[in-house]
C-alpha cells in the first residue's frame, strides 16, 4: 500500500514542475518609487472639509440662537404669567374666616354657632374675638363679632382693630368686612394709617383692598368731613444740594413733611393719589389753600384746586392768589410754581396783579416772578399807580418789586400828589411797551415801606400826560402837560416826576387853566412859556414862580416849534384832554 502512495505524490510533483515550466522564466522587476500625491485633489478635499466645518459651526450657532430665543420667550411667558401666591400673600383674597383659633385668642370668649345643615352658618362671639382670613396676612380684633357664612360678612363691634402689615392699620368703633368684595366699612372714631405714614381720621370710612380679579390698587374713601394728613419723606441727596437757607426751610431728610387735607369727602387711591371735594382746605408748611374740590398726586407733587380756589403764602412776606382753577407745582417738597386761571389775582404787600391767567414762580416760599396775561388784559396795581397791558411780568426778588414789564397797548396811570393837587384825574404814560423800575435800595433801608418808583420808560408810540401843581395852593386848578414821541422816559425823585425825556418826533401841548369867561384859544403872550420840546432831548416840568405862572426863562430849541399854550377853564379840561389824545398830539 506504500508503493501506490509514493507513486501518487511523485505524479503531483511532476505535474507542478511541468506547469511552472510552461509559464516560462519570471521577469525581473525594479522597485517602483512611491506615487506623488495629487495636490489638487487634497485641496479640494480640504476646502470641502472647511465648508463642512463652517456649515456645522453655523448650524451650532443657529441652534444656540434658537435656544436663546426660546429661553427668552419662556422667561417672558414666566414673567407675564401671574406669580404663584403664597399661602399668606397680602394681595390674595379671603378664602375663609377663622375665629379664635390662634394662641392669643381671648380665654373667656364665648362662641355660639347656628347652622341649617347645608354649610351656611351664623356665628356669634362675645367677650373678645380674634379673627383672621386664611390666605391673607391680616388680623381682626374686637369685643364682639358676628359672622354670616352665606355672604361672607363679618361684623365687629367695639374696640375694633384691623391690621394688615404693609397695607393698612385701622381702628374704629364698628367694622363690617365683606370678604367676597374685599371691602371694609368702618364707623365711629375711625383712624387709618397707610404704609407711607399717611393718616386719616373721621366718622366713617370705606377701605377697598387690593385683590386679584377685583382691583389692582387699594382705595380709601372717607366721608363726614375727615382729616387726611399726607406724609412725604425727604431726600438726603436733594437736601444736601440745597443752600443752607433752603435746607433750613425744607427740613432735614429724616423729617417728614405733612400736608393736611380737610374736606367733606376724601378719597385716597393707592396711598398716592388724593381726591377731595366739598369745602376743601389744604394746610402745608409753606401755604394754605381752599377750594370746592382738589386733587393731589404724591408722585408728581402736583396739586389741582377747582372752583373758588385760593392759596396764601405763610412764610416770609405773605401773598394771596385766587382764581377759578389753581395748579401748585412742587419739587423735592418745596413749592416752585403756582398757576391760577379764570379771574386770577395775586395780592402782596408790593403788588396787586389781575388777569385771566397769573403764573407765579416761587423760591424758598417767596414769589420771585409773576406773569399775567389773557383776553381781558392784565392789570398791576401798586399803592401809587396802576399799569394795564395785554401781558405783564413782575420781577420780584425776595418778593420785593424791582421791575415791571408791560407789553402791548400798555398804559401806566398814577395819582397826583394829593398834598399839592386836588384832582380826580390821573396822570398817565402810554406806549407799546412800558418798563417801570423801582428803588429797591430805598426799600432795603426801610423794610416797612414799599419800593418807590424810580423810572418809567414807554417805548413805541409813547405819550405822557401829567398835572402840574399851582403855586396858588392845593385847591388851585393844576396845569396839564401832554407830550408824545417814539420813546418817553420819566424819572422820579421821592415818587414825584423829576424829568421827562422824549426821544424822536417829540411834540406836545401845555394847557394852562384859566377863567371860563376868557378866550380859551387865545395865547397869553409874555405871561406863560410852555416847557421846552427837544427832539431827542427832555421836557422838564415848569418851575412855578409866585403868582402861579411857570418860569418864563425856559429856553426853546430853534429846531423845535414851541408847543401850543392855551388858557382853558378846568371844567372843560378833562374832555379837552381826551380830544388832544384822539387828535394825534
Amino acid at each position: 500500500m506504500s508503493h501506490p502512495r509514493r507513486a501518487l505524490a511523485l505524479a503531483v510533483l511532476v505535474a507542478a514542475s511541468v506547469a511552472a515550466c510552461a509559464r516560462g522564466p519570471r521577469a525581473r522587476t525594479t522597485p517602483t518609487p512611491p506615487a506623488r500625491p495629487d495636490t489638487s485633489a487634497v485641496a479640494v478635499r480640504d476646502t470641502a472639509a472647511r465648508r463642512d466645518t463652517t456649515a456645522i459651526t453655523r448650524a451650532d450657532s443657529a441652534a444656540r440662537d434658537s435656544a436663546a430665543r426660546a429661553a427668552r420667550a419662556d422667561s417672558a411667558r414666566r414673567a407675564a404669567a401671574p406669580p404663584r401666591r403664597r399661602a399668606e400673600d397680602p394681595t390674595s383674597r379671603c378664602r375663609f374666616v377663622a375665629i379664635n383659633d390662634t394662641p392669643d385668642s381671648p380665654p373667656n370668649s364665648r362662641l355660639n354657632k347656628f347652622g341649617n345643615g347645608d354649610g351656611n352658618e351664623i356665628v356669634y362671639v362675645g367677650a373678645g374675638v380674634v379673627a383672621h382670613c386664611r390666605g391673607i396676612n391680616n388680623r381682626l380684633q374686637a369685643d364682639s363679632a358676628e359672622y354670616y357664612s352665606v355672604n361672607g360678612m363679618l361684623l365687629l363691634v367695639n374696640n375694633v382693630v384691623y391690621d394688615e402689615p404693609g397695607r393698612v392699620h385701622l381702628t374704629s368703633n364698628r367694622l363690617t368686612y365683606y370678604t367676597a368684595e374685599e371691602r371694609l366699612v368702618a364707623e365711629g372714631n375711625v383712624f387709618v394709617t397707610l404704609p407711607t405714614g399717611t393718616t386719616m381720621t373721621g366718622p366713617q370710612a370705606e377701605y377697598l383692598r387690593e385683590a386679584p380679579g377685583l382691583r389692582d390698587r387699594s382705595r380709601l374713601t372717607a366721608i363726614g368731613r375727615p382729616v387726611l394728613r399726607v406724609v412725604t419723606t425727604g431726600d438726603a441727596t436733594a437736601d444736601s444740594a440745597r443752600p443752607a437757607r433752603s435746607r433750613s426751610a425744607a427740613r432735614t431728610a429724616t423729617t417728614r413733611d405733612t400736608a393736611t387735607i380737610i374736606a367733606n369727602t376724601i378719597l385716597d387711591e393707592g396711598d398716592s393719589l388724593v381726591y377731595a371735594s366739598g369745602q376743601v382746605q389744604i394746610i402745608r408748611p409753606d401755604v394754605t389753600a381752599t377750594s370746592d374740590s382738589a386733587t393731589f398726586d404724591q408722585g408728581t407733587e402736583l396739586a389741582h384746586l377747582v372752583n373758588n380756589a385760593q392759596i396764601k403764602g405763610t412764610r416770609g412776606r405773605q401773598f394771596t392768589l385766587s382764581g377759578t382753577l389753581i395748579d401748585l407745582f412742587s419739587k423735592q417738597r418745596e413749592l416752585t410754581r403756582v398757576v391760577s386761571r379764570g379771574k386770577a389775582r395775586v395780592l402782596s404787600d408790593d403788588l396787586d396783579l389781575k388777569s385771566d391767567t397769573v403764573d407765579l414762580r416761587v423760591r424758598e416760599s417767596r414769589v420771585e416772578r409773576a406773569y399775567a396775561w389773557g383776553p381781558s388784559r392784565a392789570t398791576a396795581t401798586s399803592p401809587d399807580r396802576d399799569v394795564v397791558a395785554d401781558s405783564i411780568e413782575a420781577i420780584m426778588p425776595d418778593q420785593r418789586i424791582r421791575e415791571l414789564h408791560a407789553v402791548r397797548r400798555a398804559v401806566a396811570r398814577s395819582i397826583p400828589d394829593s398834598t399839592k393837587i386836588a384832582s380826580k384825574e390821573r396822570d398817565f404814560l402810554a406806549g407799546d411797551t412800558i418798563v417801570a423800575r423801582f428803588d429797591t435800595l430805598a426799600a432795603a433801608r426801610d423794610t416797612t415801606k414799599n419800593p418807590p418808583v424810580k423810572q418809567i420808560v414807554a417805548a413805541g408810540n409813547a405819550s405822557s400826560l401829567y398835572q402840574i401843581a399851582s403855586s396858588e395852593g392845593r385847591t388851585a386848578t393844576p396845569g396839564i402837560n401832554y407830550v408824545k414821541g417814539r420813546r418817553i422816559t420819566v424819572d422820579f425823585d421821592s415818587s414825584q416826576v423829576q424829568t421827562v425825556t422824549v426821544t424822536d418826533s417829540a411834540t406836545g401841548v401845555y394847557l394852562e387853566p384859566g377863567d371860563s369867561t376868557s378866550d380859551s384859544t387865545r395865547t397869553r403872550r409874555g405871561t406863560t412859556t410852555p416847557p421846552a420840546v427837544r427832539r431827542g432831548g427832555g421836557i422838564s416840568p415848569p418851575v412855578r414862580r409866585p403868582g402861579g405862572r411857570p418860569n418864563g426863562d425856559a429856553p426853546l430849541e430853534s429846531s423845535a416849534a414851541p408847543a401850543v399854550v392855551r388858557r382853558i377853564p378846568w371844567n372843560r379840561g378833562a374832555s379837552l384832554v381826551r380830544e388832544i389824545v384822539r387828535g394825534g398830539w
